[in-house]
């Protein structure tokens, strides 16, 4: 099974407006309502307290949930895939790489989209894009194989794995054989194929087809990169995103993705430390053979103990 390629970054995250008043809320579910582009998601008897969710800014690489209730907070999430805002057309498998610039691109945006929803009062909007809140982030590494590999055997080394403390796992019926997670409130940390992802929701692209694309995403809600990241309340986006890139980009031993792979298949870890930043060094799987300078892994299955090898980009 041979790795052709690894490609690191943030695939999604996710700003909150919140401490919205009820009128305030109600004039963007309006506007939806008249572009026949909001679902609801849950409704108290009078529909008075709702969640719901729109797709009206999906193509431009946006999805919105909004909150309404008449006694607790107003808010609206959106989830932005960033590479897919910066291009303005659907980029499926490019991973975002945050910098001072498009942060400030991408912010406009939003401050643009927010005006659309009519997120303001007597004119004046309600908030700056800079004040929304960064509430989730995906950090995100595709393993890009040869055409011969089997994605699926390499989920099901997954679903084997030890299972870590405080975590529980959750699957979708009918989709064992393509994805694979774990998650405690704050943390996930999934594997799936994308290429097949792509194809059940109709939006993978024919010069993607053939493709063999193994996600790995640790999804952070806010608290948990706070923790992790080591971030203040009061950074700005750009700090946080840089922060979570960085975290993936130079997967140290504390690394969430690096520690996955170590709880997945636990042994002794052996690593070229000349060359942190390259995930494809903590990349594990279960074969037997010679094992390269590179990397090596020890792990018990049952009675016997298989080497785990990682060489020149082959498995």
């Amino acid at each position: 099974m041979n790795l052709k390629d690894v490609k690191i970054g943030i695939h999604t995250f996710e700003l909150y407006a919140g401490n919205l008043k009820y009128h305030q809320i109600q004039k963007s579910i309006d506007y939806l309502m008249d572009q026949k582009s909001i679902q609801r998601r849950y409704s108290d008897p009078y529909s008075i307290d709702r969640h719901l969710k729109s797709k009206y800014l999906v193509d431009e690489g946006v999805r919105m949930r909004l909150y309404q209730s008449h006694n607790k907070s107003n808010g609206i999430s959106f989830a932005v895939t960033p590479s897919t805002l910066l291009a303005g057309v659907y980029q499926p498998l490019e991973l975002y790489r945050p910098t001072k610039e498009n942060v400030a691109v991408l912010q406009s945006r939003i401050g643009d989209f927010m005006d659309e929803l009519h997120l303001s009062d007597h004119g004046e909007p309600i908030l700056a894009p800079g004040e929304l809140s960064l509430s989730r982030m995906d950090l995100t590494a595709d393993l890009h194989f040869n055409k011969s590999a089997d994605i699926s055997s390499l989920i099901r080394l997954f679903r084997k794995s030890m299972l870590p403390r405080h975590y529980k796992r959750e699957e979708l019926e009918g989709k064992q054989d393509h994805s694979f997670q774990l998650a405690t409130k704050e943390i996930s940390f999934k594997v799936y194929d994308k290429i097949c992802e792509l194809e059940q929701d109709n939006r993978c692209p024919e010069e993607h087809r053939k493709r063999k694309v193994l996600r790995l995403e640790v999804s952070m809600k806010r608290e948990a990169f706070l923790e992790k990241l080591d971030l203040g309340r009061k950074d700005d986006l750009y700090t946080m995103l840089k922060a979570g890139y960085d975290h993936i980009r130079f997967a140290a031993p504390k690394g969430l993705i690096f520690r996955a792979f170590l709880r997945a298949f636990p042994g002794r870890e052996y690593c070229n430390p000349s060359r942190p930043g390259l995930l494809p060094h903590f990349v594990t799987y279960h074969a037997s053979g010679h094992v390269g300078p590179r990397f090596r892994k020890e792990v018990s299955l049952g009675d016997r103990t298989r080497l785990c090898h990682f060489e020149n980009n082959h498995f």
